[in-house]
């Protein structure tokens, strides 16, 4: 699959130790961000909350396979990604565990702001037991996540597994 990366540095491969140093490490998943969408990334390569004015868009080729949909809640999951990710809530430990449970039972009312899958992925990291692993092990690739209209953002679990096929500098175009 060809997708796209943004980025407001230069690199001529994706590093899993970046991952989580600009974010929390990602809404969807840890794993390097692609989109389907050229637009999304250039969103991404300039970001004006970063008031970067410089950026790259990468088009890389992204692994095809099994990718988690973020849009679908705990229990519309398939079989296995429903176990590992049960797994991963009941080994939830320590002073946070109980506001975690709380937050993951809410988040399909906040939905608009990080999936129920993005959370309970984004808890079982910050808990020292990630659930990426285990579900790359089951043979998925990453998440994926509707961003609107224009496209799809994708999580994509092991870095390794996207090649760089191109680079282009991108400006963000000042508006008047």
């Amino acid at each position: 699959m060809i997708a796209w990366h943004g980025s407001p540095v230069l690199f001529d491969r994706f590093d899993a130790g970046k991952i989580g140093t600009q974010t929390d490490g990602g809404s969807q998943g840890y794993g390097m961000y692609v989109t389907d969408c050229r637009d999304i990334a250039c969103s991404y390569a300039a970001p004006s909350w970063w008031h970067v004015r410089k950026g790259y868009v990468y088009e890389v080729e992204a692994p095809d396979g099994e990718y988690i949909d973020n849009s679908k809640f705990l229990d519309h999951q398939p079989e296995p990604v429903r176990a590992i990710l049960h797994a991963a809530i009941e080994q939830l430990a320590g002073p946070m565990s109980g506001y975690w449970r709380f937050v993951i039972g809410s988040a399909p009312e906040n939905a608009a702001y990080h999936s129920q899958i993005g959370v309970i992925l984004s808890f079982s990291r910050k808990n020292g037991t990630p659930a990426e692993p285990v579900l790359a092990a089951a043979g998925y690739v990453g998440c994926i996540n509707k961003m609107d209209d224009r496209g799809h953002e994708f999580a994509v679990f092991d870095p390794d597994r996207l090649r760089i096929r191109s680079v282009t500098p991108h400006e963000q175009r000042m508006v008047a």
